[in-house]
């Protein structure tokens, strides 16, 4: 039967490989049409003289199918930077490892099987095939599209799409570009912020213990009564906390312009300081470690982004932990990366030596559009503060009522004991509506709080296997009063 050839091009070079990546983005709670068209207009070649074309096509679009796909996970702004996360592939997850292993084979076969499909250049099948496949496209751009999707937030799994154009559109997107500027990247005007006191020598000197923590996305809300509710966890502390303090400065501009304001006391002209060496002299982290400071870094982001695993060991820092480092318990997902609750134990206990240690800490999962799912302790009421439970402000404001408690009940717990601590916001929150930002925040304004934590010994550590089951709560949750909602990540 000659209609056989056809069929059986659709359902290896288009339907198993659909089949196969809708299950895989299920099993990592990713998001991805349902059907990709790209491989329905690849499999017509699969029929033609051009089988080999066809194949090569249909190589790069299953490479791009789990490029997307893993832009999800780990966010790649170079070629590279692929290179660089697969060395961590031997101590990453085993259910990433699998995973690969299962797509190489699976690509091996399909490919395998194009091979032995006959050359059948009927002009009406593949006339029919090329217009469902355009039909079915034409639904999809006429049907739907988000202006909020990007290749690290893909929000639905609609129908049918195709990944090929989704990736060219994201990747076309300014942000991005913005990593391969051209031209100086470090200005020289001085821009001071929250942790300005630790630059002067005498700091440096006193060999206290140092935690900076610039808190994503944490704005200066217009109802100061928020702001004293999220922060009561760390106030409420009277017996293990002392000397505080808090405030507000003006500050517009990106996270990587944030950093370099509370690290280095500059600012950047753009975001590619993958190759930047010179103007990192005189980081804090570098002044520190010339005092006799152990330096360190954290981020459940990967290394890759903002290019902090070139720029921070030129700022001063001796060790980084980022998302590809090592194993978690979960994922967290309002930006890609580790959640920050699982990561208050890293830092406790970088922080446990008996040298004296500056930790920096760059939380995440306060990052927009601020993702139900990585709201595992619900403390904060939107409604008793007047604000729309509906909102990206709602949310933004449980996500940093969760980070408070979270840190509150670990230093409850004994540890940060002797360290003197700076939280800082990086920027406002970012809120797609003008109209809800200017109902709840303060525009251009970041918080700080400073406090130290008394003396004491670290004798809390919770020594949690981060190769155990996702469904394990970090130690900062066990003592969740029983009002509140404590809820587990599926994953």
């Amino acid at each position: 039967m000659q209609f056989y050839h056809p069929l059986k091009a659709i359902l290896f070079v288009a339907i198993l490989p659909n089949i196969a990546l809708i299950i895989l983005a299920i099993w990592f709670d990713l998001n991805r049409p349902y059907v990709n068209l790209d491989y329905l207009f690849v499999s017509l070649l699969t029929l033609t003289r051009l089988r080999w074309l066809g194949i090569a096509f249909f190589i790069l679009l299953f490479a791009i199918d789990l490029f997307v796909l893993a832009g999800q996970i780990f966010l790649f702004i170079r070629p590279d930077n692929l290179l660089y996360l697969i060395k961590f592939l031997p101590e990453t997850s085993s259910a990433y490892q699998f995973g690969i292993i299962g797509l190489v084979i699976l690509l091996v076969l399909l490919t395998y099987v194009q091979l032995s499909i006959p050359k059948v250049a009927k002009p009406l099948h593949t006339l029919v095939i090329f217009n469902i496949a355009l039909i079915l496209y034409a639904m999809n751009v006429y049907g739907s599209g988000d202006p909020q999707e990007r290749i690290w937030r893909v929000q639905s799994s609609p129908l049918v799409d195709s990944q090929l154009l989704f990736l060219l559109d994201n990747r076309s997107d300014g942000f991005l570009q913005s990593f391969i500027s051209d031209g100086p990247a470090l200005s020289n005007i001085k821009v001071s912020g929250a942790s300005a006191d630790w630059f002067n020598t005498e700091k440096a000197d006193s060999k206290k213990n140092l935690m900076l923590i610039a808190s994503e996305s944490w704005g200066v809300p217009l109802n100061h009564n928020i702001q004293q509710a999220l922060l009561a966890p760390l106030t409420n502390l009277n017996r293990k906390i002392k000397h505080i303090d808090s405030g507000q400065f003006n500050f517009s501009g990106p996270t990587l312009a944030a950093e370099l304001r509370e690290l280095c006391q500059l600012d950047a002209f753009h975001y590619n300081l993958k190759d930047v060496t010179n103007g990192f002299e005189n980081c804090l982290p570098n002044k520190l470690k010339q005092s006799g400071y152990k330096t360190y870094a954290m981020h459940g982001a990967t290394g890759v982004m903002y290019d902090r695993i070139y720029w921070y060991p030129r700022a001063g820092f001796e060790s980084s932990t980022f998302f590809e480092t090592q194993v978690w318990p979960r994922r967290c997902f309002s930006f890609p990366g580790a959640c920050d609750i699982d990561m208050i134990e890293t830092a406790s206990k970088a922080l446990s030596s008996s040298d004296p240690t500056f930790l920096y800490w760059l939380t995440l999962n306060s990052h927009s559009v601020y993702d139900t799912r990585d709201i595992h302790i619900d403390l904060f009421d939107c409604e008793n503060f007047n604000v729309d439970p509906t909102t990206q402000s709602c949310r933004n404001l449980k996500l940093h009522a969760q980070f408070f408690y979270s840190l509150a009940k670990s230093i409850e717990a004994g540890n940060f004991a002797g360290v003197e601590v700076v939280i800082v916001g990086d920027h406002t929150p970012i809120i797609t509506s003008p109209e809800e930002k200017a109902a709840y925040f303060v525009d251009q304004k970041v918080p700080w709080i400073k406090f130290s934590v008394e003396h004491g010994n670290n004798n809390a550590l919770v020594q949690n296997d981060h190769n155990e089951s996702s469904d394990n709560i970090p130690a900062a949750e066990d003592a969740v009063p029983s009002n509140i909602s404590a809820k587990q990540s599926a994953r």
